[in-house]
């Protein structure tokens, strides 16, 4: 008897791995969930940070998966459909196939507001 080979790749072979207390619990003051975002981390480049995401944008976000090739959501899609909470500029980068309902999310580093440059190109510090 051989056993089927599911696609590591695939995200919409992960979700054996969810069950109900692995999506967000928070409640916002209405008493609608609301998913949970993570503390911001950075390299030299980016900042990042993850969002856990409510069983209804899960699904949501599922079912974008089967349509997109691409398998990556864009800005847009985050507002307009899952309506996730979140100051703008935030890109999807990656799928982390151990926790499919977590979107990892990654924008480009803001200049620090305490520094800026004149006209020759210099960079002060204010």
């Amino acid at each position: 008897m051989s056993r089927t080979v599911k696609d590591s790749m695939n995200p919409l072979t992960w979700e054996y791995r969810l069950h109900g207390s692995c999506f967000s619990q928070i409640r916002d003051p209405g008493g609608n969930g609301r998913e949970a975002h993570s503390l911001k981390y950075e390299d030299n480049e980016y900042e990042y940070k993850d969002v856990t995401l409510t069983k209804k944008q899960y699904d949501l976000y599922r079912e974008q998966l089967k349509k997109n090739p691409r398998k990556f959501i864009d800005e847009d899609y985050m507002y307009n459909v899952l309506q996730l909470q979140q100051t703008p500029g935030w890109e999807q980068y990656y799928i982390y196939p151990m926790n499919p309902h977590v979107l990892c999310l990654r924008r480009p580093k803001r200049p620090s507001p305490r520094c800026s440059s004149n006209a020759s190109g210099t960079v002060l510090k204010t």
